[in-house]
């Protein structure tokens, strides 16, 4: 009876098999390869290569430079969580090279939260930069100049710079999580609880909250009144367009929230079922590497011309 009952028990974390990691990563691995492949990298790179690329040299304009930038770190994602999720699924060996906490794990975990964190204030940037163009037309093109949006995407990425290096030095700590497949932010690290209050206050709330609050201005903007033509910009021009490039927006923030949410309360000593915490892994990677190009290549404007090097494709 005894044997029994120990055969039919789960088991603990420190007892989990290969067997048992791969066949917790390989649930989701049809959607991963739907959104990783198709989206995370294809759906980038053609995402980047429209919105970047100019007919006659002109240079892009700077709501395309941030679409870009999204894309580029859309397709940075892809790239380096693409390769554990496929090797976890076809060997039983990624346990043993990147599981626990060493050097190869904290890598991985510090990239995946700086692009993480990278996604979700170029987001909070495009969102106000749609709205001063509507809002404030004639302060547009000195508040979001060139130089001015190339300040404030470099002190972004300087800033969160610091912020995710917190984990390697101690505070909280980078690890291999199952249910992810990948190395994350460990909600059994030391000081998890002060770091996620803080990362997830002041890194995750303060941009999700500028940046639904700026498109929901815009969609409302854009229904009382029709927006002034993006003239020369890649993006949608009409005002339903404009609101396309919003609900991107929005959907983008909505799908990286639960995942923070449920980490501080992990942090926080509160249970989480293990079927939750991987359908928040995988909202924040889809949120990064898909909803932009599944909504803006999907919605086929008919106002516009997009062009690529090559020539032109008129949708």
């Amino acid at each position: 009876m005894a044997d029994d009952i120990l055969l039919d028990s789960p088991p603990s974390p420190s007892n989990l098999t290969a067997l048992d990691i791969e066949e917790r990563v390989a649930a989701p691995h049809l959607v991963w390869w739907v959104v990783g492949v198709g989206l995370g990298v294809g759906g980038n790179v053609v995402l980047g290569a429209v919105f970047l690329a100019r007919p006659w040299g002109r240079p892009p304009l700077q709501v395309d430079r941030i679409i870009g930038l999204l894309s580029l770190t859309g397709l940075m994602t892809s790239l380096a969580t693409l390769p554990p999720q496929l090797y976890t699924n076809s060997t039983a060996l990624y346990q043993s090279i990147i599981a626990g906490t060493g050097s190869l794990c904290q890598v991985q975990g510090f990239l995946l939260n700086l692009l993480c964190l990278l996604s979700l204030w170029y987001t909070a940037v495009l969102a106000l930069e749609r709205y001063v163009r509507l809002a404030s037309p004639h302060e547009h093109a000195l508040t979001f100049s060139l130089l001015n949006l190339s300040v404030v995407v470099w002190g972004v990425l300087v800033v969160l710079l610091i912020e995710v290096s917190g984990p390697i030095y101690g505070w909280a700590q980078y690890g291999y999580v199952p249910e992810c497949g990948v190395c994350v932010l460990s909600p059994a690290s030391t000081h998890i609880l002060t770091y996620t209050a803080v990362h997830t206050s002041c890194y995750v709330a303060a941009p999700a909250a500028a940046a639904t609050m700026a498109a929901l201005a815009v969609i409302r903007r854009s229904m009382a009144t029709p927006p002034p033509p993006t003239r020369g910009s890649q993006v949608l021009k009409t005002a339903g367009g404009m609101r396309v490039l919003c609900c991107a927006v929005l959907l983008s923030v909505l799908f990286m929230l639960p995942y923070h949410l449920l980490l501080l309360l992990q942090a926080a000593l509160v249970t989480v079922h293990p079927k939750a915490k991987v359908v928040s892994y995988w909202l924040k990677i889809c949120a990064i590497t898909g909803v932009y190009p599944a909504v803006l290549l999907s919605a086929r404007p008919s106002e516009g011309t997009w062009y690529i090097r090559a020539g032109y494709i008129r949708l």
